[in-house]
C-alpha cells in the first residue's frame, strides 16, 4: 500500500488562514483538501502509467486495477492511499511464444511457460509443475499461472517516480485553492 500525505502543506495554509484572522468553514477546507487528493491520485495514476509502459499495460487497465481510498485521520491529517493487485503475466500485450518459453515486453524470456487457454476462456502464460499430476489427466503435471509486476511494488523500489509526482500535484492543488479561498475572504 502507498501513501501521499498532505499533512505538512496543510499546516502551512492553516498557518497563512490563522494570519488572516478570518474564519473559514470546514466544509471549505474539506472541499480543497479532497479536491487537492484527487489531483495527486490523478497525478500518480498518470505518471505511473508512464513509467511502466514498457509492460505493455494498458493506461486504463492500470487506473481500474489500482484502488484508492482517501483517508481523513482526525481533524487535520488527510492522506491517500493506493492499493493495487498484481497483474497476470498473460495480461500484457506482446507476449510471444517461442520454442524456449514466452516472451514478455519488460520481463524477458521465462524459460519452460507457455500460452494457453484454459476451458473457462482465460488466457494466460502457465508453467508445468514438476512431480505433480493432473486428477483428471494421469499422464499429465498440474500447470500453474504466473503472475507479472504489482505497479505499487515498482514504486518502492524506486523504479517510478510517481508518489513523488502526486505528492507535488497535491501541494500545488493546495496552493492554488487557498489562493482563491483568500481571495473569496479578502474580497
Amino acid at each position: 500500500m502507498i501513501e501521499i500525505d498532505i499533512d505538512e502543506h496543510l499546516d502551512n495554509f492553516a498557518r497563512a488562514l490563522n494570519a488572516t484572522g478570518e474564519k473559514v468553514s470546514a466544509k471549505s477546507l474539506a472541499r480543497i483538501t479532497q479536491f487537492a487528493l484527487r489531483q495527486g491520485r490523478e497525478a500518480y495514476l498518470e505518471e505511473l502509467a508512464n513509467d511502466l509502459s514498457e509492460y505493455k499495460i494498458p493506461k486504463t487497465r492500470l487506473r481500474r486495477t489500482i484502488h484508492t481510498a482517501f483517508v481523513n485521520a482526525g481533524s487535520d491529517g488527510r492522506s491517500a492511499l493506493f492499493n493495487a493487485g498484481w497483474f497476470r503475466l498473460g495480461d500484457q500485450r506482446g507476449l510471444q511464444q517461442t520454442s524456449a518459453g514466452v516472451v514478455a515486453p519488460g520481463w524477458g524470456l521465462h524459460r519452460g511457460t507457455f500460452l494457453a487457454t484454459t476451458k473457462s476462456g482465460h488466457r494466460g502464460v502457465f508453467r508445468r509443475i514438476s512431480g505433480e499430476r493432473m486428477d483428471s489427466n494421469p499422464d499429465k503435471e498440474k500447470i500453474r499461472e504466473l503472475w507479472g509486476m504489482n505497479p505499487n511494488r515498482e514504486v518502492e523500489r524506486g523504479n517510478s517516480e510517481a508518489l513523488e509526482q502526486a505528492a507535488d500535484a497535491a501541494a500545488r492543488a493546495i496552493e492554488d485553492q487557498a489562493f482563491k479561498l483568500l481571495a473569496s475572504i479578502a474580497a
